[in-house]
């Protein structure tokens, strides 16, 4: 029978090397899986993020993007980009013109004794009425003498002011139209609508035609070098001229050759 010497008993030291390499263990674990976490960075603006070697992780901003953005401006109203859509008639003598804003599109035409504005309109614009002060009657569409400027304001149906403009020219009412009213109407054309009015020239006297650089004073003047009545206008008076030189020429040489004595 064996026997256990309890004498060294108060010599032994209490130790818990299993429990204590658990707790290393778990310490290690806990280190590690702390280092391995992944950590979220929130980043401010497009950047690349790009692993090392060691397994770092290299964070770089993208190209430079501009901060100070202008602001997109809509507009419940968008101007026309194609010319095709719009009949060439349009803009005869005239001109397409975009003003207020990108808000106001219009086209206009003319010929020797009116002038044709059209002015695209949203779906649900209504017109009521348009007004042209002041405006010469029919009888003194030849007595376009005052300096005063007419003015156009196109109303909607509340009542209030659309569009208002001053006109480059002076104007008169149509034959037998009594009322002081401009003659406008409300087309459409490719399911979009348009107000059209026609202005008639008032001219000082009698046999003069006024061609138009622009209807509005707040529209870009257009060169009218290019019309052909313009073109015909200039080869006339050449015409004109190099007959006035010769009839002159001859007058002198007749004037100038001696007299028989009588």
């Amino acid at each position: 029978m064996s026997r256990i010497d309890y004498s060294k008993w108060d010599h032994l030291e209490d130790s818990d090397d299993d429990y204590n390499n658990n707790d290393d263990n778990d310490n290690d674990n806990a280190s590690t899986a702390e280092n391995h976490r992944p950590r979220v960075t929130k980043l401010e603006q497009p950047s690349r993020i790009t692993t090392q070697a060691d397994g770092t992780l290299l964070v770089e901003p993208s190209s430079p993007t501009t901060t100070n953005k202008q602001p997109v401006i809509m507009n419940h109203y968008q101007p026309v980009t194609t010319e095709d859509e719009i009949p060439s008639e349009w803009i005869i003598k005239g001109d397409h013109v975009i003003l207020e804003n990108n808000i106001i599109e219009l086209w206009w035409s003319q010929d020797r004794y009116s002038v044709t504005i059209r002015i695209r309109l949203a779906s649900e614009m209504k017109i009521k009425s348009v007004q042209i002060e002041p405006i010469l009657s029919y009888q003194d569409r030849h007595c376009a003498t005052g300096t005063q400027t007419p003015v156009l304001k196109i109303h909607t149906s509340d009542g209030s002011v659309w569009f208002e403009g001053s006109l480059s020219h002076p104007v008169h009412l149509a034959e037998n139209d009594d009322d002081d009213t401009v003659d406008w109407t409300i087309v459409t054309h490719q399911h979009q609508k348009y107000l059209t009015m026609i202005l008639y020239k008032a001219t000082p006297m009698a046999g003069m035609f006024v061609w138009w650089k622009r209807p509005l004073l707040q529209c870009p003047e257009r060169s009218l070098e290019t019309d052909d009545d313009n073109d015909s206008n200039n080869d006339s008076r050449r015409a004109f001229q190099q007959a006035w030189t010769e009839a002159h020429q001859q007058f002198v040489a007749e004037t100038s050759r001696p007299r028989n004595a009588l």
